[in-house]
């Protein structure tokens, strides 16, 4: 008797399906063990893909990939593909016949593969035309295995009427496409263009499978055949081949599997052969569907991406469900603020499938971070050996273990291999020359790396302070000056200069550099924000050029509007100017703080839109409060910063308005905020898991500092009480066992 291990209602409803339509639970039970589990009914189903596909789909939640049918009536054009593919079809076998060949023959099967294998990418007639006009002369890729194949009407017809038009030049798709996607834009890599391959070659009855090669397979089989070709090793692979594996086309033959490879037209796959691996067609819609989960977390689409990977689960367990796993835990992590996996969960990815390419690369990284390097050294030798991720972690091993040389001879294998970043490169690179206390060699490293990457402006900081520390300050000055010419408009490097003139003394040349950096700044800074307006406002302080400053504004406010930053600083810079040092008896603190009082006069209610969504200007409002409420406590002040927060429709703008009022100890203006209290706090139905902890302590602080006489007002007591009871509630479950003892303690007053 034959039983179930089915772990999802849906999966038990297509075996039942399945069963109704004649399959017998023997034929279901794939690996014959007397148990049928949920890989081998999805196994099955896949197998009959036109009456099983809408079950498939609502299981998996994404439709079968490689189908040519989206089987939807109302639409034509995946009808014209099936028709215009099997009329191609149809003229090769018929050409076969007529040259005495039966399809169980392997010259059959294999000249049939290889003419589709053509069609797929031969330019369809629209892009024929764009390119040569009426005369196809000029093309011939695929014309000698067509003649050798004794087809050379079938391929003058091809080229007259088009193939597929998969492009030759491989361009990968935004999000991982199925076959139908593929061909119609053009776009895809190595599972989309095997998607293709395979529903034409399963048309064809060739009973193709998928197979895969994992990224260490991939690096040694091109090695094999590049270097028995004598070539340079330069083959169109993405890097995501050479790390998380690759999947290709294969037919059976009577000798041997024959793959085709589906990024590099024209090589028919012998190089593949001691590396392939065929998979179920299972684990092809996995590794599909884990592919689209990673384009939706770069994508930061997490609930498309925890969709995917709740269908892929639910497929079964294959080596390729690890994948799954890892993306779960993933998506946990990013969910907590964890951002990585834990160290088990990643053994347990690797134990399911030990190829997981990110998996790989976080758990070494883990144990280089443990310094376990032993362990970090064997988890590394598992990884493509020249995958760039592999090669930085192998070069931070060789440094841990104090192999500088090492390590620098890594870092310029990848810096020589064409590797983006090369100014990082360069810098890691003179970090190794300074760990062995060669300077010299490791500010040539850094010149070097300015001069690859002028743009990479961490290099400068780097250099600066280099020369600083070392003294030379007359060549960090002849640097600066070298680097300004050559970079204009690059405010990091004025700024240093601003910095570095005035430390030598040299006022009148930092002020020039200031003029540059102010001007600069107005004309090229597309927003401002409260911090940028702050550190104008120090500059302008350190060099008393208030004057100059507001003109910078002026023209600032002209191209971006009035913005809230601008304004603030434009109001500080004029009440500066205005008064002067001498003639106000205030403190530059105190002028900010008075200049933010008729700032928010005239911004009033400004912080949001009219839909409550948050703004840059809402976290200007902020850091206007906490400056503000540090100002003597005056009923008009916390009345305008009351009314302040209430215009921002955000909770955190509801505690300081709470705030505010209750600070202000003012009985009117606590009594105005006690029905908002009410509306903020509905404590009956609240838990103390929906508040967050930091915002409930300000207000318990400042009900700790309210007057006696205004807690013992029963209406007013009545509510700080029960909001005590709930601010040690919320104690409780943040494991703050000191705040709420103090606020236990707080309660005996009452």
């Amino acid at each position: 008797m034959i039983t179930t291990r089915i772990e999802n209602a849906a999966v038990g409803a297509l075996l039942d399906t399945m069963i109704k339509d004649g399959i017998k639970k023997t034929e279901i039970d794939l690996d014959g063990d007397g148990s049928i589990s949920n890989f081998e009914i999805m196994e099955t189903a896949l197998r009959y893909p036109q009456k099983y596909h809408r079950q498939i789909s609502s299981i998996a939640g994404r439709s079968i990939p490689w189908l040519l049918d989206d089987y939807d009536p109302s639409t034509i054009a995946d009808k014209k593909i099936r028709e215009d593919a099997d009329a191609f079809m149809a003229k090769v076998k018929a050409r076969l016949t007529q040259q005495g060949l039966k399809p169980s023959d392997d010259l059959y099967k294999t000249s049939l593969a290889n003419a589709i294998y053509a069609y797929v990418y031969t330019p369809t007639k629209e892009q024929f035309e764009k390119a040569y006009g009426e005369d196809r002369g000029g093309y011939n890729l695929f014309r000698d295995e067509f003649y050798y194949m004794g087809m050379p009407t079938i391929y003058d017809d091809m080229i007259t009427s088009g193939g597929l038009g998969l492009p030759i030049v491989p361009i990968d798709a935004e999000l991982e496409a199925t076959a139908l996607e593929t061909i119609q834009k053009g776009r895809g890599l190595c599972t989309e263009r095997s998607k293709v391959i395979f529903a034409l070659f399963e048309r064809a009855g060739l009973n193709p499978v998928f197979a895969r090669m994992t990224g260490r397979d991939v690096e040694k089989s091109t090695l094999d055949h590049f270097s028995a070709l004598g070539t340079p090793i330069e083959p169109p692979y993405s890097e995501r081949d050479y790390t998380e594996g690759h999947i290709i086309v294969g037919i059976p033959t009577g000798r041997k599997m024959l793959y085709f490879e589906p990024n590099v037209p024209s090589h028919m796959g012998d190089m593949f052969d001691d590396y392939a691996k065929n998979i179920s067609l299972t684990e092809m819609l996995q590794v599909e569907m884990g592919n689209l989960i990673q384009n939706y977390i770069e994508a930061k689409d997490m609930d498309s991406a925890r969709r995917m990977v709740d269908g892929g689960l639910l497929l079964g367990d294959t080596w390729s469900s690890g994948n799954m796993i890892f993306y779960k835990h993933m998506l946990d992590a990013i969910a907590s603020s964890q951002y990585e996996p834990l160290e088990e969960q990643l053994v347990e990815v690797l134990a399911k499938n030990p190829y997981m390419f990110p998996a790989r690369a976080m758990y070494c990284q883990h144990l280089l971070q443990q310094s376990r390097l032993n362990e970090a050294e064997e988890c590394l030798n598992e990884m493509p050996q020249d995958s760039i991720q592999r090669l930085i972690m192998g070069a931070a091993l060789a440094s841990q273990r104090g192999n500088y040389e090492g390590e620098r001879e890594i870092l310029r294998k990848i810096y020589t291999g064409g590797a983006e970043g090369k100014g990082m490169i360069l810098q890691h690179i003179a970090s190794s020359y300074f760990k062995e206390g060669k300077t010299g060699e490791a500010l040539e490293s850094l010149e070097l790396a300015i001069t690859e990457d002028p743009n990479e402006l961490s290099t400068y900081d780097i250099l600066f302070n280099l020369y600083l520390s070392e003294g030379q300050k007359d060549k960090t000055i002849e640097f600066l000056r070298r680097y300004t010419s050559a970079n204009p408009f690059n405010l990091y490097i004025m700024n240093t200069g601003i910095n570095l003139y005035a430390d030598s003394g040299r006022k009148d040349e930092a002020e020039q550099y200031l003029k540059r950096y102010l001007l600069v700044s107005a004309l090229t800074v597309k927003t401002i924000s409260l911090e940028d307006t702050k550190n104008l406002i120090a500059l302008a302080k350190r060099f008393d050029m208030w004057e100059y400053l507001l003109k910078c504004l002026d023209i600032l406010a002209d191209r971006n509007g009035n913005s809230l930053p601008l304004a603030y600083a434009r109001t500080v810079v004029v009440g500066k100017t205005k008064y002067g040092p001498d003639q106000m008896d205030l403190t530059f603190t105190s002028l900010i703080k008075l200049a933010y009082v008729e700032l928010i006069k005239n911004h009033r209610g400004s912080a949001v839109k009219e839909n409550g969504e948050n703004t840059e200007n809402a976290y200007v409002h902020r850091d206007l409060y906490w400056d503000l409420a540090e100002l003597p406590q005056k009923k008009e002040h916390w009345s305008l910063l009351r009314d302040l927060c209430l215009s921002v429709k955000m909770p955190e703008y509801n505690f300081l308005a709470l705030h505010a009022a209750w600070a202000s100890r003012d009985k009117e203006l606590i009594t105005t905020a006690l029905a908002f209290y009410d509306r903020t706090f509905d404590l009956s139905k609240g838990s103390p898991t929906d508040f967050m902890y930091e915002p409930l302590e300000l207000l318990m602080k400042t009900v700790e500092k309210l007057p006696k006489e205004m807690l013992a007002d029963k209406e007013f007591g009545r509510r700080m009480k029960s909001f005590v009871k709930f601010f040690i509630r919320v104690c409780e479950v943040n494991d703050r066992a000191d705040s709420a003892e103090g606020a236990e303690a707080f309660l005996k007053i009452f």
